[in-house]
């Protein structure tokens, strides 16, 4: 089960990955912006990001694969052992009514009281599972997102190659003379720009997935702590 601890550093890596982002896209740097139109480019309106992104991205990914297969691994014992409670709690059961029709009350008893010890484990596991599947879609929300950051990477890598474009419509030509080149961004750039907000977009939405998941495993792990507590299993807090 991820512990409080990771799930606070993962918060902590979202923010500030999103930050990097925020900064990365709408910060002008130190270029001066108060300057005639024909020298504004593109990439004084739309600046390169930070390149720390891009390792992120790959470090996310790295994390997010061992995550996911710990996470499958975690579920599945946990169902593992429902389905061995289950069948012990039903043996447990066939041997108390053996015992109970023999009259070997001494026989039914033990039976029974290990019913109910099989019947607490059950319960205990059950709920577990819930954690364990929550806590599998949050691996998978992660790795999403993973995905999203390094597919906006490489967006931006490719929309590179027009921030250079300028955005001032070319000047007509004057006394037979010919007129000013058309550097403006083309289709193709224009193209590359709509790709690269798409990503931007589906990147914000990993974002908001991810802390979605994380916060219901928090709500879900704090909920479990409490039946603990009601059920005896754990001491109560000092108040």
């Amino acid at each position: 089960m991820m512990n409080m601890r990771r799930a606070s550093l993962l918060a902590v890596a979202v923010c500030l990955t999103a930050a990097t982002v925020l900064m990365g896209q709408e910060g002008a740097g130190t270029q001066p912006m108060a300057k005639p139109l024909n020298q504004f480019t593109i990439g004084d309106l739309f600046p390169k990001l930070d390149l720390g992104l891009d390792q992120t991205a790959s470090t996310w990914k790295t994390a997010t694969g061992e995550y996911q297969t710990k996470a499958a691994a975690r579920e599945k014992a946990v169902m593992d052992g429902i389905a061995t409670v289950k069948q012990k709690s039903e043996q447990l059961k066939a041997e108390a009514k053996t015992a109970q029709k023999n009259k070997d009350f001494t026989a039914a008893g033990t039976a029974e009281g290990k019913l109910k010890t099989e019947e607490t484990v059950q319960k205990v596991l059950s709920r577990l599972q819930g954690l364990a599947t929550q806590q599998k879609e949050t691996a998978e929300a992660w790795n999403r997102l993973a995905n999203a950051m390094s597919a906006f990477v490489q967006a931006d890598k490719d929309f590179d190659v027009y921030r250079s474009k300028g955005i001032a419509k070319p000047e007509s030509a004057a006394g037979g003379s010919a007129g000013s080149a058309d550097t403006r961004m083309d289709a193709a750039g224009v193209a590359a720009f709509q790709k690269h907000t798409a990503t931007l977009d589906a990147l914000g939405k990993g974002f908001a997935d991810l802390g979605a998941e994380i916060q219901t495993l928090s709500s879900g792990r704090q909920k479990f702590l409490s039946e603990l507590e009601k059920g005896g299993h754990i001491q109560p807090p000092v108040k």
